[in-house]
């Protein structure tokens, strides 16, 4: 009988960031020691406006708006797996949506010169 390994968790991440990384060119992956991998993309331009918009409201909730940033970009679990991490992880929204915000902005090194 043939026993089927399964494969680390290192190279888990690695095939889900592959698998997607074609479709969705920016991805953001980590591999959480209780949880395995979990995968985002990029945000697009409406979630990050809700995003700046939850976070600069009167009385902002960034918890929430982390973890409305992060449902909307999770590739990976699902979205219903990903709600409850969150609840046992109250901090990854937050640590997630600091991430994707880096994935939604320019990418080398910045260049300019002053004029005169």
């Amino acid at each position: 009988m043939e026993e089927t390994t399964k494969p680390s968790p290192e190279k888990e991440l690695d095939d889900l960031l592959d698998r997607y990384r074609p479709e969705h060119k920016r991805v953001l992956g980590w591999l959480d020691e209780d949880y395995g991998p979990l995968v985002f993309r990029r945000p697009n331009r409406a979630e990050m406006k809700r995003f700046v918009a939850e976070v600069s409201d009167d009385n902002p909730d960034y918890q929430v708006a982390g973890d409305n940033l992060a449902l909307a970009c999770v590739l990976h679990p699902t979205s219903e797996r990903l709600r409850v991490i969150l609840d046992e992880l109250p901090g990854l929204g937050m640590q997630t949506s600091a991430e994707l915000q880096k994935l939604a902005q320019a990418t080398g090194k910045a260049r300019g010169r002053a004029r005169g």
